[in-house]
């Protein structure tokens, strides 16, 4: 991070460097009792070119997300990878300015106890094409490479003991306490293999996505 400055409003790119990634809000919900739907409230975002980034866990291997939807369709989600076994997904939206707290509801295809959801938005992304390379997923940590120089990782796991720790060169994203854990790191350069893993707990699923600056 050498060159940038600290500003009232966070750390400031130098004129003429690339946007900065920035962590904008996150949240998370537990659906509690056996639901088919719930909600979780999104944290208002100050930051302008946001992605928002949504993952769901339910304790089953056939039960899915049929839609995730804004309240008022202030967002538009789109799924984006599936990790199977008990069922993780990663939903995206997008948006140009900042966007107020509000309900998003998640619909499953069937009733299950105790799902649930965490999401968070990041500025400073090019939301005209957010992603770099495909979205990696299985039982175990993955390892990334990325071909943009300025990047968030995004790392999102479920876990056996329910007791995950971040990986030691990541961030917490977020922690629901029910098998949905969320992690991140920002980074200056392209990436060759790097490991997104966790410091503790054994991991049951894995969804990795890297996201590109504006």
């Amino acid at each position: 991070m050498s060159g940038y400055l600290i500003g009232p409003s966070g750390v400031v790119p130098p004129a003429g460097s690339p946007n900065l990634i920035m962590l904008d809000g996150s949240a998370q919900s537990n659906g509690g009792g056996t639901v088919s739907s719930w909600n979780v409230t999104t944290a208002s975002t100050t930051g302008s070119s946001n992605i928002f980034v949504l993952t769901t866990w339910v304790p089953s291997s056939t039960v899915t997300v049929l839609t995730v939807a804004s309240a008022g369709s202030v967002l538009s989600w789109l799924p984006r990878a599936f990790s199977t076994g008990n069922n993780m997904e990663l939903w995206t939206a997008t948006a140009n300015a900042p966007i107020s707290s509000h309900a998003v509801t998640i619909t499953l295809s069937a009733a299950v106890s105790f799902p649930s959801v965490g999401v968070a938005s990041f500025s400073g992304v090019n939301i005209a094409s957010p992603f770099d390379g495909s979205a990696l997923t299985g039982s175990t940590a993955q390892s990334i490479t990325t071909t943009n120089a300025n990047d968030v990782i995004l790392g999102f796991m479920s876990t056996s003991g329910n007791a995950p720790v971040k990986g030691t060169q990541f961030q917490d994203l977020y922690n629901t306490a029910d098998f949905n854990f969320g992690e991140y790191k920002i980074v200056t350069s392209p990436q060759t293999s790097l490991l997104v893993d966790l410091s503790s707990d054994t991991i049951i699923n894995t969804i990795v996505q890297a996201v590109k600056s504006a």
